[in-house]
């Protein structure tokens, strides 16, 4: 997942785009709280992962609780903590 802060995106708006267009999955940041994310849609569906990578990132971030990153991925909060979770909590927090 990329990151882009209201600045970049209106210097560059096309980047936002172009990120799309590679499947990557995009929050744009206000003085470091998401403000906003696009997720690039396949056939109008999420792309894999994406809401498991933004349910990831928020709570690691401190702006949801685990229950509420649960909820966003549609799982329950047990199951966060879980294989293939694990490998998402380990690649957000580098």
């Amino acid at each position: 997942m990329l990151t882009l802060t209201d600045d970049e995106l209106q210097r560059e708006p096309s980047k936002l785009l172009d990120d799309a267009h590679r499947g990557q999955v995009t929050v744009v940041s206000n003085q470091g709280q998401a403000l906003l994310m696009t997720v690039p849609l396949n056939h109008g569906a999420p792309a894999p992962g994406a809401l498991l990578d933004l349910a990831a990132t928020l709570y690691v971030s401190q702006q949801i609780s685990l229950r509420r990153a649960a909820e966003i991925d549609g799982v329950g909060s047990a199951d966060m903590m879980d294989e293939p979770y694990s490998q998402v909590w380990s690649r957000v927090t580098q």
